[in-house]
């Protein structure tokens, strides 16, 4: 029998990510922000263990969007929420554009989506306008819990998300 999990593991260490969702995610960053806003996307998933989650859908929420920021209003996170429990999965992921560079802010760290103990958040440089779906490209950061978030290391980042497919 598979396990069912009722929240996400602390202890993942390995996400696989389908090609394909990697690619459209970046042109729908692309299109969403139009070179001149950021952007935001959100993937959601199963996971298989303690260890290993599978990335299954792409989400382009309803967004308020701005040179530097994006905004998904409450109505719409709320709504997000009960679509993916009800498949009985998780919103793993939260991708997001930055005008020039890719960090994460102070600002995305107190405004993440994704804010439980372990969640990753992507951000990707020039609004994306450039980005071909390399994860390398891009600043992959963690929390660490109680909103401290630390970038990963490229060596990182190439055990933590498998692109697959």
């Amino acid at each position: 029998m598979a396990n069912h999990f009722t929240s996400i593991p602390q202890t993942l260490s390995r996400y696989r990510i389908p090609a394909s969702i990697v690619h459209t995610t970046a042109q729908a960053l692309r299109e969403q922000g139009g070179g001149v806003r950021e952007a935001v996307a959100l993937w959601q998933g199963r996971i298989l263990s303690e260890e290993v989650a599978e990335i299954t859908k792409l989400h382009v929420p309803r967004q308020l969007t701005g040179p530097l920021h994006f905004n998904v209003p409450l109505d719409e996170r709320l709504r997000l929420v009960r679509e993916v429990s009800k498949e009985d999965e998780f919103i793993l992921i939260q991708l997001h554009t930055h005008p020039r560079h890719a960090f994460h802010s102070v600002v995305d760290d107190q405004l993440a989506i994704t804010k439980h103990t372990g969640a990753i958040s992507i951000v990707i440089p020039d609004f994306g306008l450039r980005w071909d779906g390399d994860l390398l490209q891009t600043s992959v950061n963690r929390n660490l819990g109680c909103g401290h978030w630390v970038e990963l290391p490229h060596i990182e980042v190439s055990q933590l998300l498998e692109v697959v497919g």
